[in-house]
Formats: C-alpha cells, structure tokens, sequence
C-alpha cells in the first residue's frame, strides 16, 4: 500500500515541477512581452520585477528533492514496514536480539561482532520465516535456525567453512544420540 501512495506522490511531484516551471516561464514571457509593447501600466511592470523568483527556483527544487527520495526509497529494497507486513513486530525482534545478545559470546566474539552476527541471524530468520505467527507451536524450526547461524558464522568471517560444517554434524549426531 505504501509503495503504491509513494508511486502516486512522485508522479504528482514530478508532474507538479514540470507543469508549474512551464506555466511561470510562459507567464513571464507573455507579460514581459506585455510590459515592452506599452499594454500594461508602470505599476505592472513594477510588481513583475519585484516577483520572487527565487522563491519560485526554490519551491520546485524542494518537490525534486522529495520525489527523488521517495524514489530511493521505493527502489532500495528497504521497504518501510508501516502495515507490518512480514508478521514480525518489533516486541518479537528485539526479544530474539536480546536473547542472542544474552548468550555467552560465541567462539570469543567481541560485543559488536556479537551484535554483528545476532542482527545478521534476525535478518535472515525474517527472510526464511516472513510470518512466525503460522508456525506450529509458535517455535522456530532448530535446524532452519542451526543452518542460518551457521551461514552468518560464515559470511561474518568469524569461522571457517569447513569447520562449521564440523561442528553442525557433531551437533546432529549428538542430538540424534539424544
């Protein structure tokens, strides 16, 4: 829905410079033309000189400006959730941050590493589960969860590929002996 106002919003805006710099640029050249043939009077053509122009320029730089913020916005891939439509409210994503965060470092990482990877793991649970609230039970599938701290491990640097992949299958046949 978001997209679809913000879409509106800039073909409005950009649609608005065009038009309004086209009206005022036509407008100042028809009385211009108007003040130098003599069909007007001197207070006329004193309050054309006296327009701001400025004021104008600036209007329509400011509609720009916005529109191609919108732009960004609607293109960047970071959509604002406004409507929460992934399922994930924030009570849920902090409570998952602060239970990772809650856990002894990992392998030795430093706070923000720490912070690095739980953000990571989050943002990627997001994308595999987008509505949490339809899983039974209401918990997170362990091996979804296993494989997804493990792939941010990875791409964080902070383990090697080989030795993950090590210590995933110790940890399944430890729970399978279980």
């Amino acid at each position: 829905m978001f997209s679809v106002i913000g879409w509106v919003a800039v073909i409005w805006l950009l649609g608005s410079v065009i038009y309004s710099s086209f009206f005022h640029i036509r407008t100042y050249r028809v009385q211009k033309k108007r003040i130098l043939t003599g069909e007007v009077g001197e207070v006329y053509a004193k309050l054309h000189k006296e327009m701001k122009w400025g004021t104008l320029f600036t209007i329509q730089i400011i509609k720009v400006i916005v529109a191609l913020m919108l732009i960004y916005v609607l293109t960047s891939g970071n959509d604002i959730k406004i409507f929460n439509q992934n399922g994930w409210t924030e009570k849920n994503k902090m409570a998952f941050f602060e239970g990772c965060k809650g856990n002894v470092p990992i392998l030795g990482m430093t706070e923000e590493q720490m912070d690095s990877y739980c953000k990571l793991v989050l943002e990627k649970l997001i994308k595999a589960v987008p509505n949490p609230d339809k899983l039974e039970g209401g918990l997170l599938p362990e091996d979804l969860v296993r494989r997804i701290q493990i792939e941010a491990l990875e791409e964080l640097g902070l383990v090697n590929k080989g030795n993950a992949n090590k210590a995933n299958s110790a940890d399944a046949k430890n729970r399978a002996a279980d």
